[in-house]
């Protein structure tokens, strides 16, 4: 039986750290309600005495991407949103750009991440500093449309 594990469940696995990282970090346990067989008896319990390692495992070798991407110059905030659960204390604002499609100009963020709730997450709204946003308005035609702005 191959069990595909769904993105939410593999999100939270990822931000569970020291949890499924390898082969030693990684173990199942199941109530016996999680099959029949043909003869409708219920599997044995893996339990925490019986806990069962799993025999092969496959890191993960995919780096996130950003998926999306929202700014809003009325209130300062950034939002990141990536294909996976990221490490936010790695966040490294300074090699955000923002730049326009209508002209070479551009705006490298000077910001840095505050303290957030969490340490792992999938999207991140950063409030950019005052600095930070006055450059942006002062350079013209960026952060005046979703289609000019990237």
């Amino acid at each position: 039986l191959e069990v595909q594990i769904g993105a939410s469940d593999l999100n939270s696995l990822k931000a569970a750290r020291g949890l499924a990282e390898n082969v030693t970090s990684t173990h199942l346990t199941m109530g016996a309600d999680t099959a029949i067989d043909l003869f409708g008896r219920q599997i044995v319990p893996v339990t925490a005495v019986n806990i069962l390692s799993v025999s092969t495992f496959v890191a993960d070798t995919t780096s996130p991407t950003v998926v999306q991407s929202t700014f809003s110059l009325n209130t300062g905030v950034l939002q990141l949103t990536f294909s996976e659960t990221v490490d936010l204390e790695t966040v490294n604002l300074t090699s955000v750009v923002i730049t326009s499609d209508q002209s070479a100009q551009s705006v490298r963020l000077l910001s840095t991440l505050q303290y957030l709730p969490q340490t792992e997450a999938v999207a991140v709204s950063i409030t950019l500093s005052n600095n930070d946003l006055n450059r942006i308005k002062s350079v013209p035609l960026l952060g005046i449309s979703a289609n000019t702005t990237r």
